[in-house]
This record gives structure tokens, sequence and C-alpha cells, in this order.
């Protein structure tokens, strides 16, 4: 007020209410604008602003008849372990504001002083830097690399900072665990669920230790379940690591649960508050604990269950080998009916067995020796038994030395022959 009256001593003019509270704005602003400038503005508790934006004015297709202005000198301040809502309806301006904030275009009019430093006329590399160091993105469509597993999707961004591969592989796979994706490292997005990709995503962000978190519709694309278990996740950063969250959501229910809620209508902030919920955040961190410790225990019972499947698969599999090996070997051992056919063969063959002990004691010493090796010792003894000691006798004071020695001199072939003719005289 006391602004107010000295403006109004200085030009001497009257003014309707309603003009006269938006003088009255106006004056404040430019106090506090000039308060930054000369290093003497911060926040209530003393932080010095880590963003500020001072009348932030975007317009496109500039110069021609579609000329359309989005954001309308928009003035606002961030601060080192904020959680900031800014919240509206869709065409309110939110994403356009998202992209100012992040450092992903220029504006039209206004400047953006990132931790006391105009970034405004930035070049496109200056900038790519700065979003690399201190701002970690995170999108409602989750833009991760398709054809890169989760490990080598949040390993990206510390590739461009230049971080060792080593190092950044070790970081990459404990930012997964944190946000428990941890058994997910080697999926593609294809193969994981909205909710996963957004952890993901998360883990992402969180890449080269950035001391901003920028989320635009984190929530948009999940369902109340899954954007309960993502909330969880920022409130656990901001509180445990004193993360600076500043979330773009079109939701008032999440909105309630950061510390500041700034309204934007029709490319204005018309509005800021404290979230209802703000003060319960340390229930939302000690939910997130309960749920991650549920969802890892509720993989331990999957993992469990699998192999107790895996082992009662392998199990049945072994059963079902061993049936079928006692059943062939009941087919082989089984003793078939006689078949009178099977019984004239084996009735010849042991007439051929009787045959062949004949031409035995016909045949020379050495063939006889030969051919004993071959005959079964059984079969020798029953044909040793059947032949008469006088018979056998005889038959050798019967062969005269003389042919004795030519049955010696006889060809193998000239024997064979001699013995198929003793056969056919036997029978």
């Amino acid at each position: 007020m006391k602004l107010w009256m000295k403006h109004h001593k200085t030009t001497g003019q009257l003014s309707s209410p309603e003009t006269e509270a938006d003088e009255v704005l106006e004056l404040l602003e430019e106090k506090e604008a000039a308060e930054r400038r000369d290093g003497s503005g911060t926040g209530a508790d003393g932080r010095e602003p880590v963003i500020h934006l001072e009348h932030i004015v975007k317009r496109f297709n500039i110069g021609t008849e579609n000329e359309l202005e989005v954001l309308h000198g928009i003035t606002m301040d961030i601060y080192d372990g904020d959680f900031v809502c800014i919240v509206g309806e869709s065409g309110s301006g939110k994403s356009t504001l998202m992209n100012q904030i992040g450092l992903l275009d220029h504006p039209t009019e206004g400047s953006y002083l990132m931790r006391g430093e105009d970034v405004s006329e930035a070049s496109e590399d200056e900038l790519a830097e700065i979003r690399n160091r201190e701002i970690g993105f995170v999108f409602q469509t989750y833009n991760l690399i398709a054809r890169t597993t989760a490990l080598e999707n949040v390993a990206m961004p510390m590739l461009y900072a230049g971080v060792p591969v080593e190092e950044r592989m070790e970081r990459a796979a404990q930012l997964l665990e944190m946000v428990g994706m941890g058994d997910r490292m080697d999926h593609t997005p294809a193969e994981l669920s909205g909710g996963q990709q957004q952890r993901v995503a998360i883990a992402r962000a969180m890449a080269n230790d950035p001391s901003i978190i920028l989320a635009d519709e984190p929530t948009g694309a999940l369902d109340s379940q899954t954007s309960r278990t993502v909330m969880n996740l920022f409130h656990q950063l901001h509180e445990e690591q004193n993360r600076t969250i500043v979330m773009i959501t079109h939701s008032t229910t999440l909105a309630e649960e950061a510390e500041r809620v700034l309204t934007l209508v029709d490319g204005r902030i018309v509005g800021e508050r404290r979230g209802s919920k703000a003060d319960r955040e340390h229930e939302f961190t000690l939910e997130a604990r309960a749920a991650e410790k549920a969802e890892q225990e509720k993989e331990a019972r999957e993992t469990s269950e699998a192999s107790k499947s895996d082992m009662l698969v392998i199990n049945e599999g072994s059963a079902e080998d061993e049936t079928s090996d006692n059943e062939k070997s009941a087919e082989d051992y089984q003793v078939r009916p006689s078949d009178p056919q099977e019984l004239r063969t084996t009735a010849d063959q042991t007439a051929g067995a009787g045959q062949a002990a004949a031409v035995h004691q016909m045949a020379p010493r050495d063939q006889t020796a030969d051919e004993a090796q071959t005959v079964p010792s059984d079969q020798a003894a029953d044909e040793a038994q059947a032949v008469p000691s006088d018979q056998a006798a005889n038959e050798e004071q019967a062969v005269p030395s003389d042919q004795t020695a030519d049955e010696d001199r006889v060809s193998p072939s000239d024997q064979a022959d001699g013995v198929d003719d003793s056969e056919d005289g036997i029978r």
C-alpha cells in the first residue's frame, strides 16, 4: 500500500479499484525484480532461487497473420529443494512453459536466470551443456530408445557427459536398483509395461546427478495404481535426496501433494498456494518404501514359484523317460508264443549241429583244432561223449601216414570242398 501511495503521490493520478490492484501487483513485481538484480532477493526461508523467470513471453509465427502469443509475461522463482506443481487445463500453456523452464526453447521476450546467470541468449551448445548438467527430464511418453536395454537407456546421458564406460554402467545399474528395476536391466522398452518404462525414465533423469527434475505429465499415460508408484518415487527423491522437483500436470489431485501449486490459465500464472497434502510427504515416502518392499517380495515369490514349476516339469519328464524305458525292457524280455515254423527252424538247426560234429571227427587234426576253437565248450563236451573211444582209435589206424601228409598239403579251398562232400556222404 505504501508503494501504491508513493506511486500516486508521484504521478498525481487516480484510478479505479481494479486498476489500483493491478498497479500494486506490478509495483511489487518491480520491487522483487530489483532486489533479485542486486542480490537481495531470496525466498521466505532465505534460499536463493535456482531458476528465475522474468516476464517470459513466447510467440509463434511471428510477423504473420497467424502470430500467436502463448505465454503472457510469466514471472516465477524456483528454489533449491522445492517441490512445485504447475497445474492447468489442456491448452493453458503448460508444455510451452516447460520448454522454457527446461531450456528447450528461447523466449520471445524476458529473461531467464539459472543460479544468477542469464541464459536467455545462450547458444544451443551452451544450453545443451547446462541441460545435461543441471536438469533431468521425465516425459509423459517416456522417450526411451527402443532398441536399447533399460541399462543402456539410463547410461546414455552419461555417455554425452564423457563418463567412462565402466563408471556409467555401474551408476546406471545402481539407479535402476533405486527405482525397483534391478531385475529388468537387460529388457528393451517393448518388454516393459508403462509404469516400468516411466521408472526407467526417472532413473535416466538422475543419471548425471542433476539438481532439478523436470517432469512433464509423468503420470498422464498411467493407471491410478502405477501413478501412485511414480509419485512415491518423486517424493522419495525430494525428501531423501533434496532434489528440486518441478512437475507439470493437469491432475489437481496429484498437485495437492506438492509444497507449492502454481495455477496456469491461458498463459498466465493466476495463483499460488501450498498443496493440501504437502505435509504428508513423509507418509508418501514411507508408502514408497513399503510398496517397494512389497514389490520385491512379490517378485521373489514369483521367482520361487517359477523355479518350482521348472523342477516339476523336469521331474515329470524324467518319470516319463523312466516309464518308457521300463516298457521297452518289458517288451524286449517278454516270451513270445511258440510258432510252428520257428520250431521247425530250431529242429533243423539242431540237426545241422549233429552233422557238424561228425565232420569234426573226420577232419584232419589241424582243422579239428581250428574248429574246436569255434565250438562252445558245452557242445564240444557233448560231442566228445558221443564218440566211442574204440571207433576213434580204429579211424586213426585206418588213415595211412602218406594220406595224412597229403591231406596236410591240401589247400584250404580243397579242404572246404572235402568237407562239403563228407557232409553229402553223411546225409
